[in-house]
């Protein structure tokens, strides 16, 4: 299912999660220019919740990882 970016903070973060996770630093940089275009359209308070949504995200996306890997190591020892 595609759904298709209705709004600039919807394409904002989209740009800002395609810059975190290109797979090398050039994209990286493509895409961190294409979310500063794209957020200078956007309110500083804008910005910022879509910045911290994008935080928050990443930072579960993290912990559940750290998590898969403790739990394959207990199931390794046991």
């Amino acid at each position: 299912m595609t759904k298709k970016i209705t709004s600039d903070e919807h394409a904002y973060l989209h740009a800002l999660v395609l810059a975190i996770t290109a797979p090398d630093e050039k994209k990286s940089i493509e895409c961190q220019k294409i979310a500063a275009s794209i957020g200078s359209r956007l309110t500083e308070k804008q910005r910022d919740l879509c910045q911290k949504g994008i935080e928050v995200c990443m930072e579960l996306l993290w912990n559940l990882k750290k998590l898969e890997k403790k739990e394959s190591v207990i199931h390794v020892n046991l």
